[in-house]
Order: structure tokens, then C-alpha cells, then sequence
């Protein structure tokens, strides 16, 4: 690939979340967006990125793209506290995306 004699490209696998159902493709372009979102909070909170959210969480927020906080608790690695607290501003962002 490095040599320009292979081609490659990337994949997102099909992840399972709690009740291993699958909820959906992986969008790179919300990811992006929730992940800025991330970033700025961290920054407004003064701690490390993965303290807000971690990117497992993220890209199951990219796939299950939840309308409330209930069901942002299916997403693994977001639990009730962490909905309390972060999850209304993702919802937001999810929404937009949505329409």
C-alpha cells in the first residue's frame, strides 16, 4: 500500500450494543461532529476528552442515534450519570444531524 502498488480503504464493522441487537451503520460524519462537541466540552470543563465521553461511546451514539437520554442508555460506556450530565447536548447535536 505504502508503494502505491495495493489499494486499500477502511471499514467500519457492524458493532453490537447491550442486548446485542444491531442498531445501525456507523456515520462518520455525526461521529465528527459529536467528537467536536466532546472536545469543546472538555475544554470548558478543563479534563481529558475520554472523561466526557470515550469514542466507543461516540460511535454508539453515531449508530444508535438516540432521540432521548433513556435511550441513550443502551449506548455502552454511557450510564446514568453520564446521561444526567452530557448526554442533553449530544441529543442536540443528533437531532440537527437527523433533519
Amino acid at each position: 500500500v505504502m508503494h502505491g502498488r495495493k489499494t486499500c480503504r477502511m471499514v467500519w464493522p457492524v458493532k453490537k450494543v447491550s442486548g446485542g441487537e444491531v442498531e445501525g451503520p456507523f456515520d462518520s460524519r455525526l461521529y465528527s461532529i459529536l467528537a467536536d462537541l466532546r472536545g469543546k466540552l472538555a475544554k470548558e470543563e478543563g479534563c481529558p476528552a475520554f472523561m466526557i465521553f470515550s469514542n466507543r461511546a461516540l460511535e454508539g451514539l453515531a449508530r444508535v442515534k438516540p432521540t432521548s437520554k433513556e435511550e441513550s442508555l443502551v449506548v455502552p460506556g454511557i450510564g446514568p450519570a453520564k446521561a444526567e450530565q452530557y448526554v442533553e447536548r449530544f441529543l442536540v447535536e443528533i437531532r440537527a444531524f437527523a433533519s
